[in-house]
């Protein structure tokens, strides 16, 4: 029974260790699109490489400047600022404090005096002054 205990912490260790990717993982690249390649192929209908002045092929001209122009679509993507804080749902409404009684508020739809002494500030709480088909809810101040 002693050894009931390091040996399922021994199990379950294996198991999580087995489970999380390595750094090695590299996730696969994407598909390249067919779209992007026509261009080289209707610059040279013979489909054979045409060969540059200074004896380079065209289609690795267009290669290289096809792989330019993506390492400069991602520094772009990088230099972008954060993005904004997501949009939230409907805020909900926060309680006004009745002056002059501590644990007590207004009711933000109805202004109704409602006892909320039991409850910390920040919590939201459902009306009770309407059904509970309807749960208007408020936070408390």
């Amino acid at each position: 029974m002693k050894t009931a205990f390091p040996l399922t912490a021994v199990v379950l260790t294996g198991w999580i260790v087995s489970c999380t990717p390595t750094p090695e993982e590299v996730p696969p690249t994407p598909p390249t699109d067919v779209a992007d390649n026509r261009g080289a192929d209707m610059a040279n209908p013979e489909g054979g490489d045409t060969m540059s002045p200074d004896g380079a092929s065209s289609q690795a001209q267009d290669m290289n400047q096809k792989a330019e122009e993506e390492k400069q679509r991602i520094s772009e993507k990088v230099e972008d600022p954060m993005p904004s804080a997501p949009e939230t749902k409907a805020a909900v409404p926060v309680a006004r404090r009745v002056p002059g009684r501590d644990g007590f508020v207004f009711s933000p739809y109805n202004n109704k005096m409602i006892n909320v002494k039991d409850f910390a500030s920040g919590t939201m709480v459902a009306d009770p002054t309407y059904p509970p088909a309807e749960k208007k809810y408020f936070r408390v101040p």
